[in-house]
């Protein structure tokens, strides 16, 4: 996933044995099973509140103030999230934001050589807009492949690139739903002007999809 010299340095980092225990946890849900062998603060990966019922929604703020009555840091992936906890009645002083972050040295502008390269490799054509994420409705696709329409009606040299995770996300099943909600006229118009891709790449692949394209959704 990343470049060859941070692959190297993970893979020299040492892997304690199974008795040591460990002076910190980290987990990404909210469950607390995993903590009592901590002997220090733990830091919990928030995920976003949103909930299927209001009642999942209040179980899940509850665990996540019995963790900070441990003692238990949360960690908020993002502003977004952390300010959920706290109107929830979250203090803040049990809240650590730590946004996702990139590597600047490997997501940063290309020169127009590497830019070509990369557009070369990914078969990019055209006026290329780039949408990366989740292709769930609730984050948006259908209003991105809407707008995509609109503008492919006036410009013939229009390209959507979408970047999903199957694995992770269901890409072709979130594109189909946002591409059934157009008129026809439009889905013949664009259909062959949307690409997915659904693949996991390497960071330095990620960069180049970033570089490669002209405009960010």
């Amino acid at each position: 996933m990343h470049a060859p010299p941070s692959e190297q340095h993970l893979r020299q980092l040492t892997v304690p044995s199974a008795a040591h225990p460990p002076h910190m946890v980290v987990r990404t849900g909210w469950g607390d099973e995993a903590f009592g062998s901590a002997n220090g603060p733990a830091l919990v990966l928030a995920p976003s509140l949103r909930a299927k019922t209001k009642a999942a929604q209040q179980a899940t703020l509850r665990s996540a103030w019995a963790l900070t009555q441990r003692g238990i840091s949360l960690w908020a992936p993002s502003v977004w999230v952390r300010d959920q906890l706290v109107a929830s009645g979250i203090a803040s002083k049990h809240i650590v934001t730590l946004p996702f972050g990139v590597d600047p040295k490997v997501f940063a502008p290309a020169c127009a050589a590497m830019r070509g390269f990369w557009r070369h490799r990914l078969g990019f054509e055209g006026f290329t807009f780039l949408h990366v994420g989740t292709m769930a409705p609730h984050a948006g696709l259908p209003q991105v492949v809407s707008a995509f329409a609109r503008v492919a009606r006036r410009h013939g040299d229009a390209r959507l690139v979408l970047k999903s995770v199957d694995r992770l996300h269901e890409g072709p099943r979130g594109l189909a739903g946002a591409l059934a909600l157009l008129t026809s006229e439009d889905l013949r118009n664009v259909v062959d002007r949307i690409s997915y891709l659904g693949e996991a790449v390497s960071q330095v692949e990620m960069a180049g999809l970033y570089q490669a394209s002209d405009t960010y959704v």
